[in-house]
């Protein structure tokens, strides 16, 4: 028996070197983290694990994992080798803490339909789409360095009127994605009239079937998570713009959850953010004011939301009123501000909504104040600023510029660059500052549309 055994013994000591020597012999699973090793080979597959990460408020753990796809080369983001005997598998049910900003959803500020170099200005030109024809325009003054465009909509209150807005949305966005731009929809919580909606009775469910009978109709068109571009429901509820009844946050946060959770129903991958302003409405004072934001996105579902929108505008006061005004990006679109509410949300991509302006109060003419092009530009360049320091933080940036003439509107104020022919200084101002913001790597969307 001795003999049989020592052969035996031998074999198994053989088998053990051809499988070492093969690439399959498996080391015993240790947690991520220290210890000496070299690199993973270059042919070993993607391996899921699951992060631990800091916290970023005393929320409950969430429960289910986020797993990130971790590659050969890369340990949670640090960029340092992956020892293969420091990988374990966590299992489905495992707990992970709520990840900072920086840490937490990889999904960025979304790319155009199609690739920007795609951008079909030809058919932008004869679209019949006077936002399209527009941006054919910045597209010519820029050199195609913009295919994002913010688009407005309102909001569904019945099934009829449902489908009428499907029909038309479908068309926008299918427009929008033969010209390769990528919309921005801004979804206003009022119906056709301009009539606002009260967020609580959306939050509870008041307007479910209309909003189940559009987005119903929008998928039964043909229209996909890529074609929807970036959803934006109920932007700026902190300011005084839709109602007296509509200053809680936590009824916005509810009304936002509903509206994206039913959107998510039928489109699970669609894009979701939230755009809040710069300064927030007292009740109490009747004015607005500098507070924090955190109110304002505590209670909204962070599986709901992908990336964080803030909006902020330079003013002057009315030219035989004084000579206040605050023309510093600094001060109107604080990145720091901004950057403080989408730690809160927990997403690491955040856009800045904004525009300069060359003529306010335009409806009386003692009241109008101009703004030369040199103060613009520098206007423009403080923006851009901005933008970069939030970017320095680690978040993904994005620049959306408010570009429309408002002067003969209730708001007086000529946002534009340039009018019905691309002349005049407004042209090299934003030429220049498009230039810049590209040699950056920050993208741009814009909004103005043609006059009628």
């Amino acid at each position: 028996m001795k003999p049989v055994i020592i052969w035996l013994a031998v074999g198994l000591i053989l088998l053990a070197v051809i499988v070492k020597s093969n690439g399959f012999f498996v080391l015993p699973a240790k947690t991520v983290g220290g210890g000496a090793s070299a690199a993973l080979p270059d042919n070993l597959p993607s391996v899921v694990v699951s992060p631990v990460v800091e916290p970023v408020s005393p929320e409950p753990a969430v429960t289910e994992v986020a797993a990130v796809d971790i590659r050969k080369d890369e340990v949670a983001g640090t960029g340092e080798p992956v020892p293969l005997k420091d990988i374990k598998i966590e299992p489905a049910a495992a707990k992970i803490e709520v990840a900072p900003a920086s840490q937490t959803k990889k999904s960025d500020i979304p790319a155009p339909a199609v690739p920007a170099a795609a951008v079909n200005v030809s058919f932008m030109k004869t679209s019949g789409n006077p936002l399209l024809e527009k941006l054919a325009e910045y597209e010519d003054c820029c050199g195609g360095a913009i295919a994002k465009m913010m688009v407005f909509t309102y909001f569904p209150g019945t099934k009829a009127e449902a489908a009428n807005m499907a029909d038309d949305m479908a068309q926008e966005l299918d427009d929008f994605y033969t010209a390769g731009v990528m919309p921005i929809v801004a979804v206003e919580p009022v119906n056709g009239a301009g009539q606002p909606y009260n967020f609580a009775a959306i939050a509870a469910g008041s307007y479910d079937a209309a909003l189940r009978a559009y987005f119903s109709a929008l998928l039964a068109k043909g229209m996909n998570a890529a074609r929807l571009g970036l959803w934006m429901p109920l932007p700026e509820p902190n300011l005084d713009e839709w109602g007296d009844d509509n200053h809680k946050p936590a009824d916005f946060g509810a009304a936002y959850n509903r509206y994206a959770q039913i959107l998510r129903e039928y489109f699970p991958a669609a894009r979701l953010t939230v755009l809040l302003d710069n300064e927030t409405y007292n009740d109490s004072r009747g004015e607005t004011e500098l507070v924090s934001l955190l109110p304002w996105v505590a209670a909204i579902d962070r599986s709901l939301v992908d990336s964080f929108g803030f909006q902020g505008y330079p003013w002057v006061a009315p030219a035989n009123d004084g000579d206040e005004k605050d023309l510093d990006a600094a001060s109107f679109l604080n990145a720091n501000r901004a950057l403080e509410a989408a730690k809160g949300l927990g997403v690491d991509s955040v856009w800045f909504s904004t525009g300069t302006f060359s003529e306010m109060f335009s409806h009386d003419a003692a009241a109008t104040v101009y703004i030369d092009a040199s103060r613009r530009a520098e206007v423009l360049s403080g923006i851009l600023a901005q933008a970069k320091i939030a970017r320095a933080a680690g978040y993904k940036v994005m620049l959306c510029i408010f570009a429309e003439d408002k002067s003969d509107t209730d708001e007086a104020t000529n946002f534009s660059y340039w009018g019905s022919e691309m002349s005049g200084p407004g042209v090299k101002i934003f030429n220049d500052f498009s230039a810049a913001a590209l040699k950056e790597g920050i993208p741009l969307a814009i909004y103005d549309s043609i006059k009628d």
